[in-house]
């Protein structure tokens, strides 16, 4: 099996990312997960083009999985993902300033679940949403085994983490790749109210991988 596992580099309030520092960890470690023959781990810029250019390449070489990790700051616990959503921030801009989707004939679209925030679509004809294809029960279980909370989601907000996760499924859809994809959001694990440590992160995503 070949894996990739992708976090974020910093952005807005966020100096230090959780999901990009786990992913670099466990590169140091030259960590593999048991039945993977090779594991690639990718820490992507919080930027729209940089998200697009990794999924382009990546998908020259399609894995078997794609585990993308990112940040919540509403998060206490592992966060599982069930949905990516066609809708991105219509003003929160990325590291690079781009607001995406902002010109002068693209609708502003509705907000979801109560979200009042307004809203561009990633794809005009696109599907409202696409449903995440990691085992997501057998992560649950897989982490729960290992002591680590966690929690289904059904709304990963709209900034990049969406962004990636929503642009991933309908890629390898559209090239017909078998991989299987999804999202999963982790806690702030910097500062006195962290509800994890970096240990326990790290040991969190090596159950989601090697679940």
């Amino acid at each position: 099996m070949y894996i990739v596992a992708t976090g974020f580099g910093p952005f807005d309030r966020f100096d230090r990312n959780p999901s990009g520092d786990t992913i670099n960890t466990l590169e140091k470690m030259n960590w593999t997960p048991r039945g993977a023959a090779r594991i690639r781990y990718d820490v992507i810029d919080c930027a729209y083009d940089a998200a697009d250019n990794f999924l382009e390449t990546l998908l020259d070489d399609p894995p078997d999985m794609l585990a993308m990790f990112g940040v919540s700051g509403a998060a206490v616990s592992v966060t599982l993902e069930r949905a990516a959503w066609n809708a991105v921030h219509a003003t929160m801009p990325d590291v690079t300033g781009r607001v995406f989707g902002k010109t002068d004939d693209t609708p502003v679209i509705g907000a979801h679940g109560g979200i009042r925030d307004a809203h561009y679509p990633l794809e005009l004809a696109g599907p409202a949403s696409c449903a995440s294809t990691l085992p997501l029960d057998d992560i649950a279980a897989a982490l729960e085994s290992h002591g680590a909370s966690c929690a289904p989601s059904d709304w990963p907000g709209s900034y990049l983490c969406n962004f990636i996760f929503y642009r991933a499924l309908r890629e390898i859809e559209r090239r017909g790749a078998k991989t299987r994809a999804g999202f999963i959001h982790v806690p702030d694990i910097y500062g006195d109210s962290a509800s994890m440590t970096p240990d326990e992160l790290t040991r969190a995503v090596q159950a989601v991988l090697g679940r």
